[in-house]
């Protein structure tokens, strides 16, 4: 059986040749989703469905901040995870499908004791959000550049200490000329990434507040904030390793 990791890159694969050299899409939509689940990547927005750190945990407990009720009480079958529950309800159903689980969770969340959800921003609302943009934007277009940056520097460090470790000195000499500048921005990547962490379970901890002291209208402030703070940062990083790869070689 593949790993997560082996999985993930036979989906990228997969969809790159496909799409790239035949210019379409082989695998029909009744089966499209399951593949997707397989996985654990979504072919439409090039994201994870569970995070790392979700599938460290048991099924039932696979939750995020924006899971719904209604896959968190089916989730308890322990089949499905509730973030895989509603990835299937998204993709099989669509708007329909998103809308009823929403409006379903008005009547289920208080019984279940889940905590109250932040107040949405105009872009969560469905239709709305497909032509109105709030700003200032939740996603920085920076993001996705950080963290493909990080896999590249983490594999260049780990490719790095493996041929010093091996004793394959002309071939490490090599790999470093190579990629200097990504070994070179390993502290600062690593040192963002543990800040970056710090954020998101600053983000979870709100999202997850079950007690009354923090009103949805409060929670929707404070994590605005914290997604401001975590995109200044990424822009930082990335902006720093743009100015080293224009530096002349």
């Amino acid at each position: 059986m593949l790993a997560p990791d082996d999985r993930e890159r036979f989906a990228n694969r997969l969809m790159a040749i496909v799409g790239n050299q035949l210019n379409m899409n082989p695998i029909p939509q009744a089966v499209s989703p399951a593949i997707q689940l397989w996985a654990n990547k979504s072919f439409f927005t090039g994201q994870n469905i569970e995070t790392e750190r979700e599938q460290n945990l048991s099924t039932s407990e696979r939750i995020g901040p924006n899971t719904s009720a209604t896959a968190q009480l089916l989730g308890k079958a322990g089949v499905l995870s509730p973030q895989q529950i509603d990835f299937l309800v998204n993709s099989y159903l669509g708007w329909a499908g998103t809308h009823a689980i929403t409006t379903a969770d008005f009547a289920i969340r208080p019984g279940l004791g889940l905590p109250s959800k932040p107040t949405p921003r105009i872009d969560d609302y469905f239709l709305v959000g497909d032509f109105v943009k709030q700003l200032p934007s939740n996603q920085s277009r920076f993001v996705e550049q950080y963290y493909d940056h990080l896999k590249q520097v983490q594999e260049a460090v780990a490719d790095q200490r493996t041929l010093q470790q091996t004793g394959q000195i002309e071939r490490a000499a090599a790999h470093y000329r190579e990629h200097k500048d990504e070994i070179g921005l390993a502290r600062l990547y690593t040192h963002t990434s543990r800040e970056v962490g710090k954020l998101n379970q600053r983000m979870r901890w709100i999202n997850m507040r079950t007690d009354a002291s923090m009103s949805p209208d409060e929670k929707r402030v404070e994590l605005d904030r914290i997604v401001r703070l975590k995109n200044r940062l990424i822009e930082s990083v990335e902006t720093t390793r743009s100015g080293i790869e224009a530096r002349p070689q």
